[in-house]
């Protein structure tokens, strides 16, 4: 559901006051006497005092309560002190305003929840563990005696609805300190670092980015436009395409683009140059011809997180060229996917909505778009043109998430359709097959064929085209889809659901994906959702993601160390320094796409530290150190953890630098929430050849 940013009412603080040097003596200050502009707040609200987030009393179960501050999780406040703060209280948890909420929010998990923590001097000393919004407020209670540095956390305890709902309250907090003590709250330390712009300027030189190889079937059209940075102008050129088998493939230097076919099935090995005014690179590249596609994750956009149901012809259009233009297709970044709404749907025609009136589907049961997509196959072309690629959105239901015809009775005319319109790919959504699917499961457990039964299908329809469709499964994870997806005709397949842009969130999509490196390999991938980063909307209107600066990087490195299919959904055309720093650091996009496709495995798992390790196909591996905790910490990565010995040469991926020769591990500064991206290569003959030609 999508709803505006109404429902934050954020009034002006109250008794804001700082306790610090030359304070008078006194035994309780009240957290909502401090200046609460130095609390950080999620969702892009403001923290209120002696009031809820939207500016009510403070309710918790049945008492309102006069003292406090009210906020939203995500949520930090951080404080010196000097040593002689005895204690922190307070009463907490979900505050009652969030049942007000409608109740077609509020099904299955979609409740809301927080967990409220005190770290003193990098310990954790309290925990409330996760409170439910209509569970009893727990009371807190944290010695802090001798503390020099005092944090307060509110965070996302919950799924999806937690995320709207995670009104947290701080009911009745209060310190206990000695006569004298100091506590100042602190906007800007060091121990809350957050990351800028790591990427450095992209190199004058030219670079060959992207894949190492690319899947096509026999006979399919071939659409791969090769990424390329440098200072223009950049000569490219492909060396043996004159084989004979390959007549059928042409390359055009201007658009960089690989088209054509070819007929018989095999390993087919090209050589890409490529130079301009400052040097040359050179690299292999395998056409791959056989019945395996997505051989490395797909990377592009998806329009749901920008436009959701308002999506159009004109607005793709927009992302396509903002795609072109801004240089993402140069990093490998190709598809561009219209999710749901871009078909009719009966029930905003009956309401008076134009676009969507009229019939759904034409005498021969072909899809008739909306309105708003006057001319599918002349958007296609459109997008194709830039030598990008382009994915729609379906459902084996009869209706989708949001309501729009479904492909129910229709697959292989559905498939059909989008293969003459020139698709390239299919997000399959479970939303509108449910009630099929327990029609067919009543009074019995269901098999795995019931789960893959409407998939499979539709993967026979789009196999029987004359072009490759790559499907995506985005069925949650239901069934133990990554035991049987692939069979059932799966490229990419969905692991839990929807991500929204909040800490706790990214770390349950994680969570989704801690064995899924049992499974996932080329032609198989595992997805957890897209990606929630740069100018988006995600049911509040157009914001700068509400992941801070860290927790964005924490998101992409993970994203590529899993191998997860890298689908935007900000707008590309309205993208920061740092966003743009973000989505085009070839050092770590090339982790996603290398040719081994061996996922990541987390190596090392407690409450502070995440460290995520995979091989890569030149025999060096990488690793992604996360700081769970919400301050900077030195954290120890040991190579044994990974199986590694010895002396090792690590390079610092996001900046793009040498950090030396170490043996047996590496200890790296991480601030709160961020993650640390190092390559690993054996001190061996070979890497340091590979080193001094570099």
């Amino acid at each position: 559901m999508r709803v505006g940013y109404g429902w934050l009412v954020m009034g002006a603080l109250a008794g804001c006051t700082v306790f610090g040097t030359g304070a008078s003596a006194a035994e309780v200050k009240y957290l909502d006497e401090f200046d609460l502009s130095a609390m950080s707040c999620g969702m892009g609200a403001k923290a209120q005092a002696r009031r809820s987030i939207l500016g009510k009393p403070l309710r918790l179960g049945d008492k309102t309560y006069e003292r406090g501050v009210g906020t939203h999780s995500e949520s930090l406040m951080f404080f010196r002190a000097d040593g002689r703060v005895a204690a922190f209280d307070a009463v907490v948890g979900v505050d009652r305003e969030t049942q007000e909420y409608p109740a077609s929010w509020r099904t299955g998990k979609n409740w809301g929840s927080c967990s409220f923590r005190v770290y003193a001097d990098g310990r954790k000393v309290c925990d409330s563990g996760v409170i439910k919004e209509k569970d009893a407020p727990k009371p807190l209670h944290a010695d802090l005696e001798g503390a020099q540095w005092i944090l307060l956390e509110c965070s996302d305890g919950g799924f999806w609805a937690g995320y709207l709902c995670g009104h947290g309250d701080w009911a009745d907090a209060r310190f206990t300190f000695n006569d004298g003590a100091k506590l100042e709250p602190v906007k800007d330390d060091p121990l809350l670092d957050q990351w800028g712009v790591l990427t450095p300027p992209e190199a004058q030189e030219p670079r060959i980015n992207g894949a190492a190889v690319w899947g096509v079937r026999p006979g399919h059209p071939i659409l791969y436009r090769i990424p390329v940075t440098g200072r223009s102008p950049v000569t490219l050129t492909v060396e043996g395409l004159k084989a004979e088998k390959l007549k059928g493939v042409k390359f055009d230097p201007q658009t960089r683009l690989l088209s054509g076919s070819v007929a018989e099935a095999g390993d087919y090995e090209l050589v890409l140059k490529a130079e301009n005014a400052k040097g040359k690179a050179e690299r292999k590249f395998t056409l791959k011809v056989g019945e395996k596609i997505a051989l490395t994750p797909p990377m592009g956009w998806n329009s749901w997180n920008i436009y959701g149901g308002s999506v159009t012809d004109a607005k793709v259009r927009e992302i396509a060229r903002g795609m072109h233009e801004s240089g993402l297709a140069d990093h490998g970044w190709a598809y561009v996917n219209i999710d749901d709404w871009w078909m009719k749907n009966s029930g905003a025609g009956e309401k008076g909505n134009a676009d969507h009136a009229g019939p759904v589907r034409d005498a021969e049961g072909r899809f008739i778009p909306q309105a708003k997509f006057p001319d599918m196959k002349a958007l296609a072309d459109y997008v194709h043109g830039f030598g990008l690629k382009i994915g729609i959105y379906s459902s084996p239901g009869d209706k989708t998430c949001g309501g729009c015809e479904g492909s129910l009775g229709h697959e292989a005319i559905d498939a059909k359709t989008w293969a003459d319109w020139g698709i390239d790919y299919l997000k399959h959504d479970w939303c509108g097959y449910g009630k099929v699917f327990a029609k067919e499961t009543k009074g019995r457990k269901p098999t795995v064929d019931d789960y893959a039964k409407p998939y499979r299908l539709m993967s026979q329809c789009l196999r029987a085209q004359n072009r490759d469709i790559v499907h995506a499964f985005c069925q949650y994870g239901m069934g133990d889809v990554q035991s049987w997806g692939e069979a059932a005709g799966a490229q990419v397949w969905r692991s839990w659901g929807d991500l929204k842009d909040n800490w706790t969130c990214v770390l349950n999509a994680t969570e989704s994906y801690a064995e899924a490196y049992k499974y996932t390999r080329p032609g198989f991938w595992c997805d957890p959702d897209m990606m929630v980063v740069g100018y988006l909307d995600t049911d509040f209107g157009m914001h700068e993601s509400f992941l801070s600066n860290n927790e964005q990087y924490t998101h992409m490195s993970l994203w590529c160390l899993l191998n997860a299919p890298l689908l935007l959904g900000c707008d590309l055309n309205h993208m920061s320094d740092f966003t743009k720093g973000l989505l085009m650091n070839d050092d770590v996009l090339a982790l996603n796409q290398d040719t081994l496709g061996r996922q990541a495995e987390r190596v090392h798992h407690d409450e502070e530290t995440d460290i995520w390790w995979r091989p890569l196909e030149d025999g060096s591996s990488a690793a992604g150190i996360v700081n769970r905790y919400p301050f900077k910490r030195t954290v120890t990565f040991k190579f044994s953890e990974a199986g590694l010995s010895g002396e090792c040469w690590v390079q610092d991926l996001w900046r793009q630098k040498s950090l030396g020769l170490h043996r047996d591990g590496i200890a790296v500064d991480v601030p709160g929430h961020a993650t640390f991206m190092i390559r690993i290569e054996p001190d061996c003959i070979r890497c340091q050849e590979r080193r001094a030609r570099k």
